[in-house]
């Protein structure tokens, strides 16, 4: 997944329970976090870095469940995109976001 997606993607951290997707641009997963949404999936940004969206699946989360997440991950993929194309558009506001 991340060596199709190396544009966005940029690794994997994992401690414990909660795995951290790390996304190359500044601010990306918060903009991942509403792509997946969008998508059915609920993945947080971290605070400590905007950077990284954590998945939080729990102990016994099972194949067929992580493929469930994986699909519409891949799907959010173009809106994702798109969302860091209009944030790293110079002279880009959150206020002219909103027209």
């Amino acid at each position: 997944m991340i060596r199709n997606n190396g544009d966005v993607l940029a690794g994997v951290r994992q401690k414990g329970m909660v795995i951290g997707l790390g996304l190359h641009h500044p601010k990306c997963a918060i903009h991942a976090s509403r792509a997946l949404y969008e998508h059915g999936v609920w993945a947080i940004f971290s605070s400590l870095d905007p950077r990284i969206l954590q998945f939080k699946p729990g102990v016994l989360m099972s194949a067929a469940l992580a493929e469930e997440v994986i699909n519409p991950f891949n799907a959010a993929l173009p809106r994702l995109r798109e969302s860091i194309a209009r944030a790293l558009t110079p002279g880009r506001t959150i206020a002219s976001d909103r027209q």
